[in-house]
């Protein structure tokens, strides 16, 4: 070749974009604009736009990932793309630096416009320094830095896109736009920041209104009440702190995860098969309502033991054809008898797993009182979660199965699983 000849230019446009697509990221792409005047405008057309970590390189401050996401997403003049990726996995936040609100609605803005089927934004959390606790911020905590040093993070309507997930920054305060509905949007996933329970319930029962899939971890603020009406849902995962009453009517829903205390729960969905409620700490049953819930079940999953009395939660299902327990008992006699009659009528299940700390004292009577609770089962798998004082908990759960497979030899075959 020729000093000063370019063959690269002379490309196919349809060959340089596979080329392009292959690169993995559209950071590496951008820099391939040195090769080639040609390049530089062939970046648009890509449907996929992934920026994320550059893989063996040392993390470089979080400004300047931020500045190279900005010059990025300029330099594509594309009016569509497929995908949107950001993903901070790889980049290090060593620097103690958390991404600005405003720089993350850019990108919002951005995939409102252009974006047509994925959206993914995942953040990274500032380091924790020394002392410093790391969680979502609870109330009062969240609350309290809603002040003057609260981000405020406006989520505008994504028209055109299929799936959202964002990882984002605690305490953001998500708002939404004045107007502009999620036409097209079937799966919803929010982790980290603060809604009030008006705007949030806005979102899910008003602007999304095909949505399946849905799984939010936020923190309630302002309004505590929440309400989710959907005649799409089909799969439904909240983690919400700070609500006071959760209200779900969704007649196709079909899983529901609840996870921690909500005050006050009315659900009603017909088509509800499989449950989990996990990390309660009480489930007051008379403000706890199912209406409009069979009493056959999929799946069921639980906590029970300690201070949870979500075991009042198995009374209201006849049949469960697996049910799931984690059991974590305390040594008041008092809470160990709370325990007993609460689990003394469990529903009929043929698949039965139950989790218990590895060194709880009383491991083998819990065992035998829950599988009493439970003849009509075909198998067993126990997870023991601990391994200090193992040795005397295997010996008593060994001679507690010994004791069931006798006694149980007439009914079922009963397969014993240690799972560690």
């Amino acid at each position: 070749m020729g000093a000063g000849e370019d063959r690269i230019s002379g490309l196919p446009d349809k060959l340089l974009l596979c080329i392009l697509a292959r690169l993995g990221s559209a950071r590496a792409a951008v820099r391939t604009g040195v090769l080639s005047r040609r390049w530089r405008h062939i970046l648009g057309p890509l449907p996929l736009l992934l920026l994320d970590g550059n893989h063996g390189a040392p993390p470089p401050p979080l400004e300047s990932v931020l500045d190279k996401i900005d010059a990025a997403l300029a330099a594509c003049d594309a009016p569509i793309f497929k995908r949107l990726d950001i993903g901070f996995g790889l980049w290090s936040t060593a620097d103690g630096l958390g991404v600005p609100a405003m720089r993350a609605a850019r990108w919002l803005r951005f995939a409102s416009e252009r974006v047509v089927d994925g959206l993914y934004i995942y953040l990274p959390r500032p380091e924790i320094a020394d002392g410093e606790q790391e969680a979502v911020l609870e109330l009062p905590a969240c609350e309290a830095k809603m002040g003057k040093d609260q981000e405020e993070l406006e989520l505008p309507a994504c028209t055109r896109a299929k799936t959202i997930k964002l990882k984002l920054q605690d305490p953001w305060r998500l708002r939404l736009t004045p107007a502009g509905v999620f036409t097209a949007l079937t799966s919803l996933t929010i982790l980290m920041g603060a809604m009030t329970g008006g705007e949030l319930t806005a979102l899910v029962s008003t602007r999304c209104p095909c949505l399946r899939r849905l799984r939010l971890c936020l923190t309630v603020v302002s309004d505590h009440d929440v309400s989710i009406c959907s005649g799409s849902l089909h799969t439904l995962s909240l983690r919400l702190f700070g609500t006071q009453r959760l209200e779900v009517v969704a007649p196709i829903l079909e899983n529901l995860f609840l996870c921690d205390t909500i005050d006050e729960v009315c659900i009603s969905a017909p088509k509800l098969v499989e449950l989990a409620w996990r990390g309660a700490t009480c489930y007051p049953h008379h403000r706890h309502r199912f209406d409009d819930v069979g009493r056959c079940l999929r799946f069921l999953d639980v906590d029970i033991g300690a201070s949870s009395a979500v075991a009042s939660l198995l009374q209201k299902f006849d049949q469960v054809h697996e049910l799931k327990l984690a059991v974590s008992m305390p040594r008041e006699i008092t809470a160990y008898e709370r325990f007993l009659n609460e689990t003394n009528k469990m529903p009929k299940c043929k698949i039965l797993t139950v989790s218990m700390p590895w060194n709880q004292h009383d491991s083998a009577p819990v065992m035998l009182h829950i599988l009493r609770s439970c003849s009509s089962v075909k198998r067993i798998s126990v997870q023991l979660n601990d391994y200090s004082g193992c040795s005397s908990v295997i010996s008593n759960l060994f001679l507690t199965f010994l004791y069931l497979r006798e006694h149980f030899k007439f009914r079922s075959t009963m397969d014993t699983l240690f799972e560690n």
